[in-house]
């Protein structure tokens, strides 16, 4: 074939696209048979040459035009384009496979550990009770038999103090710990919880839930509001728990020098519902706002203490990526915080977020969410 260029001169070339006229084609005994036009182009992935595509009208001239030049230089193109994108997808389902599975293995050992390890702290629980009540029966023995004088400040230095603030430090330290490890428990379980969303009445929930606190809202003297909320979709059980969760931790962090306020509201913004969660508590420093829903994260007032394992927030922020949902939060150190929180005004399909969630594709709650509907 006369003029011919082979593929490795195209690639040495680094040409995308030849178009050679005047080529001229040749039977066995060397006699002309064809004569016209001949286009070469390389097929590119993004990166590489895979292939290329040679077109002639060696046997037909003229049927080449310009206009069918661009065509196959278009379907050249088209070709590399769907072969680099095939290649992705390929890539992408292996990495989601991988994926899954480390995702499956890591909720497996957070859940294993945390059981196995509540076995071994039930036994010392267990233990450290009865050496607690054995030291109260100790100590009534000794108050009641005729100890000298000189042994009694001793061993009630044993008894009051010593055996009885090691005591004190084990029994502080075993629930604490048991604490974390039913928190690890819940966070590990709602990785592999089956939604089922539905239509929630969400002032009768709120008013249970209400009622499940009301003592610990009476005991510390808090005001609870809950102004008429609209209703939303979601899971029922993971609904609950978030604003079991967003409520309790607005009455941890009260201010205990002014009588507590909380107030929980609603309104629909055009396909979503967003709830808000307002206290008049401590409220949170400007930098340590990106750290409050991080797992284990506590925010100290000074020699305040304040109760809880630093899950809750880790758990709000777990279920609201379930259900491909946001929370955030506003806040004024000494003011007080705002916590919102949306969901769907009216039943959807699962989002694809949703079903890699459900998958194991997409570890819930590790990725921050920090965009709102304000």
């Amino acid at each position: 074939m006369d003029g011919a260029i082979s593929p490795t001169d195209l690639a040495d070339e680094q040409r995308e696209l030849i178009v050679e006229h005047d080529c001229q084609l040749y039977d066995a005994q060397g006699k002309t048979v064809g004569e016209g036009t001949r286009v070469t182009t390389r097929i590119w992935d993004g990166k590489n040459s895979i292939g290329i595509i040679f077109v002639d009208d060696l046997l037909e001239p003229g049927a080449i035009t310009d206009q069918q030049v661009m065509i196959i230089e278009a379907f050249a193109s088209t070709v590399g384009h769907l072969y680099s994108q095939k290649c992705v997808e390929e890539e992408l389902d292996l990495f989601a496979g991988t994926l899954a599975e480390k995702n499956k293995e890591l909720e497996n050992i957070m859940n294993i550990t945390a059981h196995d390890l509540r076995t071994p702290l039930v036994n010392i629980k267990g233990f450290g009770d009865l050496l607690w009540n054995n030291l109260q029966h100790l100590r009534s023995i000794v108050n009641e038999s005729k100890v000298p004088d000189n042994l009694i400040d001793e061993l009630d230095t044993l008894l009051t103090e010593d055996i009885y603030q090691n005591l004190k430090f084990i029994k502080m330290g075993t629930e604490m710990l048991d604490s974390l490890l039913k928190a690890l428990l819940r966070l590990a379980r709602l990785g592999r919880a089956a939604a089922g969303f539905q239509k929630l009445n969400m002032n009768e929930m709120i008013s249970d839930i209400a009622g499940s606190i009301k003592y610990h809202l009476d005991t510390k003297n808090v005001k609870l509001t809950i102004k008429p909320l609209p209703d939303c979709y979601g899971d029922k059980t993971m609904v609950g728990e978030v604003f079991l969760n967003l409520l309790g931790n607005a009455v941890k962090y009260l201010d205990p020098s002014r009588p507590g306020l909380i107030t929980l509201s609603g309104s629909k913004k055009k396909d979503r519902v967003i709830y808000c969660v307002r206290d008049n508590g401590f409220g949170i420093d400007s930098e340590l706002q990106k750290h409050v829903f991080d797992i284990f994260y506590r925010i100290r007032h000074g020699e305040q203490h304040v109760d809880g394992e630093g899950m809750g927030l880790t758990i709000v922020r777990r279920i609201m990526d379930f259900h491909d949902e946001k929370v955030w939060l506003e806040s004024e150190k000494g003011i007080g915080s705002k916590f919102y929180v949306s969901f769907p005004a009216a039943k959807k399909p699962l989002s694809k977020r949703i079903l890699e969630i459900k998958k194991g594709i997409v570890p819930s709650g590790t990725i921050p969410r920090q965009e709102s509907y304000r």
